[in-house]
This record gives structure tokens, sequence and C-alpha cells, in this order.
């Protein structure tokens, strides 16, 4: 889509609004919030066992961290 044509849609829709997000009041003034999902906190394994050019060096050895619960935007920003 041309960037004319991108840019006309967006300010449309600013316009109308988003009914995803919800409207809240704060110490600065008004904000919109998106919806969030929760991501469940666990033992997570990163990094790679690989030994050949599939893994560069800082991503070995592969390694289990604790991540706590937390949450995250539904839709990208």
């Amino acid at each position: 889509m041309p960037t004319r044509a991108r840019i006309a849609a967006g300010l449309a829709l600013g316009e109308l609004g988003d009914p995803r997000l919800s409207h809240h009041e704060g110490p600065h003034g008004d904000y919109l919030l998106p919806p969030f999902v929760t991501i469940p906190g666990g033992e997570y394994r990163i990094g790679s066992n690989a030994d050949d050019a599939e893994a560069y060096a800082d991503e070995r050895p592969a390694f289990d961290i604790h991540l706590d619960t937390f949450q995250l935007a539904r839709f990208p920003v």
C-alpha cells in the first residue's frame, strides 16, 4: 500500500478510535491501554548446544533461566 494511503488510513482510524483499547486517567492525563495477556513464569531454556554454524558463540551453551510471570500487550504497537 502506498505511504500516503497508509498515513491517511492511520489518521482516519485515529479519529475513530480503537475499540480494543481501554481509556484510563492518570496523574499526567488520560491514556489508552491495550489488552494484556499473562505469560506464565517458569524455567525456560535459552541458547544452543549446536557446535556448528547454527549458533553464535555467545549463544552457547544452552542454559535454563527462571522468569517470573509477566504481562505482554496482545497487539503490536
